[in-house]
């Protein structure tokens, strides 16, 4: 745990669907951009890493090596994931 400003303290993983985050999203967001770009998250049962700043952002739509499509990941499973169209601009 961390004290950020603005903040009590920052507890990993950082709950999107918290009602901490939500009333003080943007001062999570200056402090995972500042303190924990690649930042350990959870929105209900679902765990992964939210990457904050948009240099990484971008350089991550344009990697082949994260893929795309999940049956690319799963070896032809049946729900293929889009990029999402806010990154669609970013990775041409």
């Amino acid at each position: 745990m961390k004290v950020v400003s603005g903040l009590d303290e920052v507890k990993l993983p950082v709950d999107l669907a918290g009602d901490d985050f939500v009333s003080n999203k943007y001062a999570y967001y200056k402090w995972m951009r500042d303190e924990a770009p690649v930042c350990p998250i959870k929105i209900s049962v679902l765990r992964g890493n939210a990457v904050s700043r948009y240099e990484d952002c971008a350089q991550l739509a344009k990697d082949a090596r994260f893929v795309r499509n999940r049956s690319n990941a799963t070896g032809g499973g049946r729900f293929p994931i889009p990029l999402p169209r806010s990154l669609r601009l970013v990775a041409e």
